[in-house]
């Protein structure tokens, strides 16, 4: 449960910072969008990595905003999500509980000028940052850090980096793009697309993550993950998602095994158990509250 309560508080921490910095840009413009892999600013060690179409799902987005800021008015949601196009953000756990890091992109139009609330008396220090860009140019570029241990940068008109901890990665990783070492089915299934209201997400190493969650020395045969999710509505109920989430394993010899264990666990419920490939199982159908996946009860 304290791994949980600290990763809530690290993501709640983020959202008033993004919020603010919105709500300051005023009125939209239509910006042009740069066909790049917004997946390769975030650190490439991170466990868990998001993204989604802000305009597809507006919905749910909203109920988060409403649950973590009460007092926000419809109005001012409406205009964070007007302005925000697509999200990618990226997770990374602790052994010891300790530093859980977030990172988020984020796509729309945001012109500089929202920097000018970043002041000293609100708890802002601006720091000017150097990186090295083709043919040996250097070039300059401003970020932001909080007390609270936030920093923040907008590389350009069109993207807004945060991060719980320092912004410098990202950086690096704007003006150096490294090369993806995903494997093509991961890029394809979480990349995100225009009008597409999937929310998608890809554990590079789910055999680090899960005992990092669960706090004992699991050892799995898996090589990756990919979870395809969308909102499922239920009158009366809370935001639910069902998901179809794709587990591919180093070992053919792991996989019956995982699979007659999963099928004892999701016995009774409405969750499709598939072997596609030799090492690659399916578990579709996956139902998922809105406050499973923030880890928390409001």
């Amino acid at each position: 449960m304290k791994k949980r309560k600290d990763f809530t508080v690290k993501f709640l921490r983020i959202f008033p910072v993004f919020t603010l910095l919105i709500l300051l840009a005023g009125c939209a413009a239509v910006p042009v969008y740069e066909d790049i892999s917004y997946f390769s600013f975030l650190s490439s060690d991170n466990d868990i990595y998001i993204s989604l179409n802000v305009q597809k799902n507006r919905t749910i987005l909203s109920a988060m905003l409403k649950k973590m800021s009460p007092e926000m008015k419809d109005s001012e949601i409406n205009q964070i999500l007007d302005r925000t196009r697509n999200l990618y953000v990226g997770i990374r756990l602790d052994d010891t509980n300790e530093n859980q890091s977030i990172e988020l992109c984020a796509e729309g139009n945001f012109p500089p000028l929202i920097t000018s609330a970043f002041t000293r008396n609100k708890g802002w220090t601006k720091e000017k940052l150097i990186f090295p860009v083709a043919a040996g140019k250097m070039i300059k570029q401003t970020s932001y850090v909080h007390s609270s241990g936030i920093s923040l940068a907008l590389p350009n008109s069109s993207i807004i980096f945060l991060s719980s901890n320092t912004i410098e990665p990202m950086l690096t990783s704007f003006y150096n793009p490294p090369p993806s070492d995903w494997p093509q089915y991961a890029l394809d299934a979480v990349t995100n697309k225009d009008d597409d209201a999937k929310i998608r997400s890809y554990v590079p190493d789910p055999g680090v993550l899960l005992p990092k969650i669960i706090g004992l020395g699991v050892q799995l045969a898996l090589e990756d993950a990919t979870a395809v999710a969308s909102e499922v509505y239920i009158p009366g109920k809370p935001a639910q998602f069902s998901a179809d989430i794709d587990l591919y394993f180093k070992d053919v010899r792991a996989v019956k095994a995982s699979a007659a264990l999963l099928k004892l666990a999701s016995m009774g419920s409405q969750i499709e158990i598939i072997q596609k490939a030799d090492t690659h199982l399916s578990l579709q159908g996956v139902v998922l509250s809105l406050d499973t996946l923030l880890g928390m009860k409001f």
